[in-house]
């Protein structure tokens, strides 16, 4: 099963939908490194922002700890979906 970005870069407990395309995220674990974090770094709080391109990991929920601008890498070919949903 393919990945959301967010599950490609750490997990969670509780995760909302701020507005279309923001998500906030409680009780972060790197899955990998970003920036100056290690992989396995804990924050008490993330959110990815696709309307402004933004990973923002916060501290003392509210404190903004860092940020980092999201860039999009496009992976390997795949097979596409059966359940895909295509609106003209």
């Amino acid at each position: 099963m393919k990945k959301s970005i967010e599950q490609q870069i750490f997990t969670w407990k509780e995760w909302n939908d701020i507005e279309c395309g923001h998500l906030h995220f409680t009780d972060v674990t790197l899955l990998v490194p970003v920036g100056d974090h290690p992989k396995g770094a804990r924050f008490d709080a993330a959110s990815v922002n696709m309307q402004d391109s933004t990973l923002t990991f916060y501290n003392n929920i509210g404190d903004v700890f860092s940020q980092y601008e999201l860039v999009l890498s496009v992976g390997k070919k795949i097979t596409p979906s059966t359940d895909l949903c295509f609106i003209p």
